[in-house]
């Protein structure tokens, strides 16, 4: 019993000199988080895969990823508006509220004071509350004293309102995390978006240069095959021109052969008939004997002359013919 009234007076002092009443701690053991992903991350997966399964290009990949993080941010920023206002309303109300339970709370340290008062001077000093929160002192009981009941009412319902402040306050907080890793998780995005669309110009940058190099290359074949087309066709026009000499020079030197082949055989003929049959047409006269049944040539042959000459000649003759032929 004696302690309690010197952490009283202990209290009422440190009010005095403007500090705060020590509360106990009521707030709530908190629970175990457990980690989990966001909706964003989620949703950016299930874009990226979506995207891997499509195909799509990287611009639409960019524009769907801009949407998404536009809608977040839309989405955060309303969250947090919300939030802001409900934490300012509570705040509003909770200063109000902290007033009038300041009010209480002043009034129960007077009435504490009050009561060492009668406890230390051995008289009893009745402590009525009025309407201002302020009080009189009586000699008798003769009105409504305030129980110890209702001061420990009072005081449970500022500590329910503080251990409601500090639910509300952990929830601002976790909240303002989550806000926090929202913002860092769309800035590590966005440097790498920034670093993808790096990436892009450079492999475009990449793409026109061997574009370029492809079409220099391929204008450069077509001249090469231009020329090589325009060299054939004078090849050819050469080889053909060439193969035309020579088949006129084959069709010459067969035409000279041939004329030579029959001079050949014309004489040939005529030795013949010069060595073998001429000797024999001993009762002809030569004039008889050699009249020419065509036009003169230039070597007359033996089929060019009518043969006048006695049956052994003859016979011989006509041996020679089957032989050559």
């Amino acid at each position: 019993m004696a302690a309690a009234p010197a952490s009283d007076e202990d209290d009422f002092e440190l009010y005095n000199k403007g500090g705060t009443f020590s509360r106990p701690n009521v707030r709530a053991t908190r629970q175990k988080t457990m980690t989990m992903e966001s909706g964003g991350t989620q949703e950016l997966r299930r874009m990226f895969a979506d995207a891997r399964q499509s195909g799509i290009t990287l611009e639409e990949l960019e524009a769907k990823m801009v949407d998404l993080f536009r809608t977040k941010e839309a989405e955060m920023n309303g969250r947090l508006g919300k939030a802001m206002e409900k934490v300012e309303q509570l705040e509003r109300h909770e200063c109000v509220s902290n007033e009038n339970n300041l009010k209480v709370y002043r009034a129960l340290v007077l009435e504490y004071q009050m009561m060492l008062e009668e406890l230390t001077s051995g008289a009893y000093i009745h402590v009525e509350r009025l309407q201002e929160y302020g009080y009189s002192k009586k000699g008798n009981c003769g009105g409504s004293c305030v129980a110890s009941a209702e001061r420990d009412n009072y005081k449970s319902e500022l500590d329910s309102l503080h251990e409601d402040y500090s639910k509300l306050y952990d929830s601002f907080k976790k909240l303002r995390k989550i806000a926090e890793e929202q913002k860092l998780e769309y800035s590590g995005l966005h440097e790498k978006y920034l670093e993808r669309v790096e990436e892009v110009k450079q492999l475009q940058g990449k793409l026109s240069r061997l574009r370029e190099d492809a079409k220099n290359k391929l204008e450069q074949a077509s001249k090469d095959m231009e020329n090589c087309m325009r060299e054939r066709e004078e090849s050819l026009i050469g080889l053909r021109l060439k193969v035309r000499q020579l088949e006129m020079d084959w069709k010459n030197s067969q035409r000279e052969l041939e004329i030579k082949v029959h001079e050949v055989r014309r004489l040939s003929e005529w030795r013949v008939f010069q060595l073998f049959f001429f000797p024999l047409a001993l009762d002809v006269p030569h004039e008889q004997c050699l009249r020419p049944e065509g036009p003169p040539s230039y070597l007359p042959t033996l089929s060019n002359y009518r043969l006048c000459f006695s049956g052994r000649a003859r016979e011989e003759y006509d041996v020679v013919n089957k032989t050559k032929t």
